[in-house]
């Protein structure tokens, strides 16, 4: 068993939606196989975006006051109020008091792979991005930039071979992104028609893995500096190929 005090785990903005943010309290990173449980914290007028994914999620309102908007319909919420999300079932958390709206909300992991499997699959990031961009921007905006790739040394020898001026294919995790749907709008733009998930390279995915094919620039022990890669600061890394 483990123990986390859930004021020690960081709060993480969600990309696109000022005023929110989520605590990842455990998830596959911490070796839970099924479910993951989320602290949502939602500044005075924010809200929670509103959107239907395939999977169900139950939520429990720690404090502050809320409206649930669904498909319509919509629905005060208090501290106590507990609500079962079923799959597709549209939804949305506007905070409609003065103090900040705190929920916990306890999704399944990977949940489409779990039909398929009782087996979970994970991963250990293998380095991090640093980057002078904290926050998302464009991905031209990103790919612009030169961002460092730093490797756990103890796995600098698996560089053996890169050569500066080559291409590497970076694959790497999207740690800010939090839910999914089957059926986005590019880049967000309400203008253009959805399209699959997996006709996008949006980061909002089953699972929110990215590659990006990069060019190296230099490499000096476990640090490769590239340009090509929208990942932002911090970003974990799970694999290096060449391209």
């Amino acid at each position: 068993m483990q123990v986390k005090h859930a004021p020690d785990v960081a709060a993480e903005p969600m990309e696109d939606l000022p005023g929110v943010t989520v605590r990842w309290l455990w998830a596959a990173a911490d070796g839970a196989p099924n479910f993951a449980l989320r602290l949502f914290e939602v500044e005075p007028g924010a809200a929670s975006p509103h959107h239907s994914h395939a999977h169900e999620h139950e939520v429990y309102i720690l404090s502050g006051q809320a409206l649930l908007r669904g498909a319509g319909r919509s629905q005060p919420l208090a501290a106590g109020d507990t609500v079962l999300v079923l799959p597709y079932d549209e939804h949305q958390f506007v905070n409609t008091g003065p103090d900040v709206l705190r929920f916990l909300c306890g999704v399944p992991l990977s949940p489409e792979s779990q039909a398929a499997t009782a087996q979970p699959v994970t991963y250990s990031p293998i380095g991090r991005v640093e980057s002078e961009f904290d926050e998302p921007a464009s991905p031209e905006t990103l790919r612009a930039a030169v961002s460092r790739i730093v490797i756990d040394p103890a796995l600098a020898d698996g560089l053996t071979g890169l050569e500066p001026g080559g291409k590497v294919m970076v694959v790497f995790y999207f740690h800010r992104s939090a839910g999914y749907e089957l059926l986005q709008h590019p880049r967000g733009d309400a203008a253009r028609p959805k399209r699959g998930v997996f006709a996008l390279c949006s980061p909002h995915r089953p699972n929110p893995i990215g590659v990006t094919v990069t060019e190296l620039l230099s490499l000096a022990g476990n640090v490769l500096e590239v340009r090509g890669l929208d990942a932002i600061n911090g970003t974990p890394v799970l694999d290096l190929k060449p391209a």
